[in-house]
C-alpha cells in the first residue's frame, strides 16, 4: 500500500457516527462475548481518541457530551484540576443512568478509563469512578456482561478489602460490586469463587456503618438469588458471627443484621439448627431485643425480623415479649 493511501485510511472521522463506528470496531474483542481484560487504554489509542474528539465539530448531543467528558478525563493532572475531573465524572454518572447511553459509553471505549482513575491519587476521583461503574451496571445486563468480561471484580474486591483505603472509596467500590453481581449469575459465580462471603463478613465487621449496611444488604440479596450461598454461609459459621455482632451495643445496623439472620435461616434447616444451639442463647437475645424496641416505631422492621426469627427457629414458644406496641 502506498504511503499516501495509508495516511488517508488512518484519517480521523469527521462526525460522531464515524467515531462511534471506529470505537465499535475496536471494542469487538472487548464486548460481552469476548475474552477481554480490565486493562488500560494503549498510548496510541489514547492519543487517537483525544485528537479525534478534539477534531469534532457540529452540534452537541449526549454521546458527544460523554466523549468530551472522556477527553477531559484523559488529560494529565498537570493540565486540569481535580474539580474539573470530578465534574466530568459526575456528568457521566448522570448520563449513563439512561441504559442506551450506558451501552454507548462502553462502545466508545469508556471502560478503558477505569483502571487509571481507580488508581488516581485523589480519593474523590476514585470514589466517583467506582460510583460510575455502579451506575453502569445497575439493572443493565449488557454493562454487567461487559464489566464481568473485563474482570472488574478483580479490581474492586481489593479496594473494599483495603482497610487503609478511604472509607468513601470502599463504600462506592462495594456499591459497584453489588450492582455487578445482583441478578447476574456469572458475576455471582466469580464473586463466590473469590471467597466473596468472607469479603462480606469483613465488610460487616469493618466499623464503617455505610459499608456494613451495604455488605449486609448484598448478603441478603445473594441469599434470595442463590440458594447455595446459604450452604456457604453455614459452613463458614456466619450465623455465629452475626449473633456476635447483635450482642454489641444496639445501633441502626442491627436492623440489617436481623434481616440477614432471617435471610440465612429461611428455608435452610441447617442454619435454623445453628440458630437453635444453646451456646448462642439466641432466643433469649431476641426476646430481650423485643423488650428494648417495644413501642419504638423507628425500629418496626427490626421488631418484625425478631418476631419472624422467634417463630421460625423457636416455634414461637415464648409469648410474653411478642406483643409489641405499634
Amino acid at each position: 500500500m502506498a504511503e499516501g493511501e495509508e495516511r488517508d485510511e488512518r484519517r480521523y472521522p469527521q462526525n460522531l457516527q464515524g467515531i462511534l463506528k471506529f470505537c465499535v470496531d475496536n471494542t469487538k474483542s472487548e464486548d460481552a462475548t469476548g475474552e477481554s481484560q480490565f486493562s488500560e487504554m494503549t498510548a496510541e489509542r489514547r492519543q487517537w481518541l483525544q485528537e479525534a474528539l478534539a477534531s469534532m465539530g457540529g452540534g452537541k448531543d449526549l454521546v458527544k457530551q460523554m466523549m468530551e467528558d472522556m477527553q477531559l478525563l484523559l488529560k494529565p493532572d498537570s493540565e486540569i484540576d481535580v474539580e474539573s475531573k470530578e465534574q466530568a465524572l459526575d456528568d457521566l454518572c448522570e448520563l449513563v443512568e439512561d441504559l442506551d447511553l450506558a451501552n454507548d459509553f462502553f462502545k466508545i471505549g469508556g471502560f478503558t478509563l477505569f483502571p487509571p482513575l481507580l488508581k488516581h491519587p485523589e480519593p474523590s476521583i476514585r470514589a466517583v469512578t467506582a460510583e460510575l461503574m455502579a451506575t453502569l451496571a445497575q439493572n443493565n445486563p449488557f454493562c454487567q456482561d461487559s464489566l464481568h468480561g473485563s474482570k472488574a471484580l478483580d479490581v474492586l474486591i481489593p479496594i473494599v478489602e483495603d482497610s487503609e483505603e478511604n472509607d468513601n472509596v470502599r463504600i462506592k467500590a462495594h456499591l459497584a460490586i453489588s450492582s455487578l453481581v445482583r441478578a447476574h449469575e456469572a458475576s455471582q459465580k466469580d464473586f463466590l469463587a473469590a471467597d466473596g462471603c468472607s469479603v462480606l463478613l469483613r465488610a460487616m465487621q469493618s466499623g464503617v456503618e455505610k459499608l456494613q449496611i451495604k455488605a449486609t444488604f448484598l448478603l441478603c440479596g445473594l441469599c434470595d438469588e442463590q440458594s447455595s450461598v446459604k450452604d456457604i454461609l453455614h459452613d463458614m459459621g456466619m450465623v455465629h458471627q452475626v449473633v456476635a455482632m447483635l450482642r454489641l451495643p444496639h445501633s441502626t445496623f442491627h436492623e440489617h443484621l436481623m434481616r440477614a439472620l432471617l435471610a440465612m435461616a429461611s428455608d435452610h434447616p441447617n442454619n435454623i439448627k445453628e440458630c437453635q444451639k444453646s451456646e448462642l442463647q439466641l432466643e433469649s437475645l431476641l426476646n430481650q431485643r423485643l423488650q428494648l424496641l417495644k413501642g419504638k416505631e423507628e425500629y418496626l422492621e427490626e421488631t418484625e425480623s425478631c418476631q419472624q426469627l422467634l417463630k421460625l427457629c423457636f416455634n414461637d414458644t415464648q409469648k410474653t415479649c411478642h406483643s409489641v406496641d405499634r
